[in-house]
C-alpha cells in the first residue's frame, strides 16, 4: 500500500495504566483467563529478544504486526466478552540485522477508563456504567476505541481497527497510537465500520462497509483511495433491522453482504447500558440473505439461502456474469455467546468449526444453495491475497481447533484435500501468506503464524513453507502472547 502521509488526527488517545485487582462486591474474577491462550505475561516489556531456530528466508524483509485482546479485568473493570479485552499490538521485524520483536498496550480511552474502574464507551459484549443523567444527556453511548480486532498498513502507518467509527493510527516503528484517524467527508460521524476492509487491486482503493443507526439502519459501502481522507460511497442499503457485519466480499464488479438473521435495531440502543450484542436478536425463521451490490450502477440484488451465521469470508470473484462467494458459516450464532469471558475462564472452549461453503450467485436473484468446498472446518482464513483476492483461486489456509484443548492445527485446503501442521502444546492462530518475490504460483511463499504454549510461558512465530506446510524457522519469545484475531505483513 502507498506510503503517503497520514491525514490530520483528532486529539491523541490517553495512556493506559497498569492493571490492578477486582474490588469486593464485583462479579467473579476472571482469573481463569490467566492461562494460555488468553494469558499475556509481558506488561512493561516493550521489546524482548528473539531466539531463532532454523533459517529465515533471505527474501523475507518487512513487518508482521498483529493485535489481540490482552487484559480482561482491571481495578474493578472487567471485559465480559473476549472481543472486549484491552488491545495489545505486537510486531516482528525482519531485516538485515535479523528478527526483532516489540509490543505495546494500546493507549485507548477504554483502557484509560478501565484503569479508573470505569466503563463509559459502548463495547461489543460489556455493559457500560452510565448514570441515568448521563444516559439522558447522551441517549446513545459513544462507541469503543479499543481497536483490538485487526491492524492493516495504510498511508505510511498502520490502522488498528474494531467495529466502530474509531480507528487508531499506529506508528510503524514503536507501535504507539498517534491518535484517532480523522476522515474528511460528510459520512455519518457514528458510522460503525467493519474491521475487515478489503483492498481493491483494480482501483487501488480500500473498500469497507459501515452501518449508520437510526429508525431504519443504513448500510453504506464506500471506498477510499491512497493519499485521501475522503470516502466515496458506492452503494447504500436501508434496513429496519441490519445484520451484524464482521466481514464481506469484494470482487472487481461487486460487493456481497451476508444478511444473516442476527439483526440489530438501532432504536433499542437509546438510553441503554447494555452491550452492542444484546441489541441484536437471532431470528432464524427469517433466514439468511446475500445482498449483492453492482459497484458501477449501485443496484442491489437479493438472494435467499439457508439460515447460517458468518464471521469471515474467504474470497469473492466474478466468473462471467456470476459472482462466486466463499464463506465460513456456522449453523447458528451460538458461537458469539460462547466467547463470553466467564465461559472461557471456566475452561469451556467453543466449537470454532464453521463450514467452508460456496455460493454461486447468478444474475436475477432468487434462491441459492450453499455448496460445501471441504469437510474440514476452520477459522481465520487466508489466501494469496495480493495475487488472488477478488480473483479465481484454488488454495486457502486457516487454523482449526480439533480437540478438547486449544491446541490448534494450521491447514492448507485445496479441492477438499487438506495438509496440516501442528506442534504439541502450541496454539497457533491466523496464518498470513507472504509471497516470494517473483513467485511462480499462489503457494510460492511462506505462512507466518504466531502461537503460544499451553503449559509454559513462551510463544513462537513459525515460518512455514506454504506449499508443503513444513516449518522453515521459529522465532521464539520467553513470554505468553494471547491468541488474537488478525494482523498483516508489510514488505520493506
Amino acid at each position: 500500500m502507498a506510503a503517503t502521509p497520514a491525514p490530520g488526527l483528532a486529539s491523541s488517545a490517553p495512556s493506559a495504566a497498569p492493571s490492578g485487582g477486582v474490588r469486593p462486591g464485583q462479579a467473579p474474577s476472571l482469573a481463569g483467563l490467566d492461562r494460555a491462550p488468553f494469558r499475556w505475561s509481558g506488561p512493561g516489556q516493550d521489546q524482548l529478544p528473539v531466539r531463532l531456530r532454523g533459517v529465515v528466508p533471505s527474501w523475507l524483509r518487512g513487518d508482521l504486526v498483529r493485535t489481540a485482546p490482552a487484559l480482561f479485568e482491571q481495578n474493578g473493570w472487567r471485559a465480559d466478552h473476549w472481543f472486549d479485552g484491552l488491545g495489545l499490538l505486537y510486531g516482528f521485524r525482519f531485516d538485515a540485522a535479523g528478527v526483532s520483536f516489540r509490543q505495546r498496550l494500546l493507549a485507548s480511552q477504554v483502557a484509560a477508563d478501565a484503569a479508573q474502574g470505569q466503563s463509559r464507551l459502548a463495547s461489543f459484549g460489556t455493559r457500560t456504567r452510565r448514570s441515568r443523567l448521563q444516559r439522558l444527556l447522551q441517549p446513545v453511548p459513544q462507541a469503543t476505541d479499543n481497536t483490538n480486532v485487526n491492524v492493516i498498513p495504510w498511508q505510511g502507518a498502520w490502522l488498528a481497527l474494531t467495529e466502530s467509527q474509531h480507528q487508531h493510527v499506529i506508528d510503524p516503528d514503536d507501535l504507539a497510537s498517534r491518535g484517532l484517524y480523522r476522515y474528511e467527508d460528510g459520512l455519518p460521524a457514528g458510522l460503525m465500520m467493519t474491521a475487515h476492509p478489503h483492498f481493491d487491486h483494480a482501483s487501488k482503493a480500500l473498500v469497507n462497509v459501515g452501518t449508520s443507526l437510526g429508525r431504519r439502519n443504513q448500510i453504506l459501502v464506500f471506498r477510499q483511495k491512497p493519499g485521501e481522507s475522503k470516502r466515496q460511497i458506492e452503494g447504500s442499503l436501508s434496513l429496519e433491522r441490519s445484520p451484524y457485519l464482521h466481514d464481506f466480499g469484494v470482487s472487481e464488479r461487486h460487493v456481497v453482504l451476508i444478511d444473516h438473521p442476527l439483526r440489530l435495531s438501532g432504536l433499542s440502543m437509546l438510553f441503554s447500558n447494555r452491550p452492542l450484542i444484546e441489541h441484536h436478536r437471532w431470528e432464524p425463521e427469517q433466514g439468511t440473505c446475500l445482498r449483492v451490490l453492482d459497484r458501477q450502477s449501485g443496484r442491489w440484488t437479493t438472494y435467499e439461502t439457508d439460515t447460517c451465521f458468518c464471521f469471515h469470508t474467504v474470497n469473492c470473484f466474478d466468473d462471467g456474469e456470476d459472482v462466486v462467494f466463499d464463506v465460513l458459516a456456522y449453523g447458528d450464532a451460538s458461537v458469539v455467546g460462547a466467547l463470553g469471558t466467564e465461559a472461557l475462564a471456566c475452561g469451556r472452549r467453543p466449537a470454532l468449526t464453521p463450514r467452508y461453503l460456496r455460493a454461486r450467485l447468478r444474475p436475477g436473484g432468487g434462491r441459492v444453495e450453499l455448496e460445501p468446498l471441504s469437510p474440514q472446518g476452520f477459522e481465520f482464513p487466508a489466501i494469496a491475497y495480493r495475487q488472488q483476492h477478488g480473483q479465481p483461486y484454488s488454495v486457502a489456509w486457516g487454523a482449526s481447533f480439533p480437540g478438547s484443548s486449544w491446541q490448534s492445527q494450521l491447514l492448507r485446503v485445496e479441492a477438499g484435500q487438506v495438509r496440516r501442521f501442528e506442534e504439541e502444546g502450541m496454539v497457533y492462530g491466523e496464518p498470513i501468506f507472504v509471497p516470494r518475490p517473483q513467485a511462480e504460483g499462489p503457494t510460492d511463499g511462506v505462512l507466518l503464524s504466531v502461537g503460544c504454549h499451553l503449559g509454559e510461558p513462551r510463544s513462537s512465530l513459525v515460518i512455514l513453507d506454504a506449499e508443503q506446510m513444513r516449518p522453515i524457522a521459529h522465532c521464539d519469545l520467553e513470554l505468553s502472547l494471547p491468541l488474537g484475531f488478525h494482523g498483516n505483513f508489510q514488505a520493506r
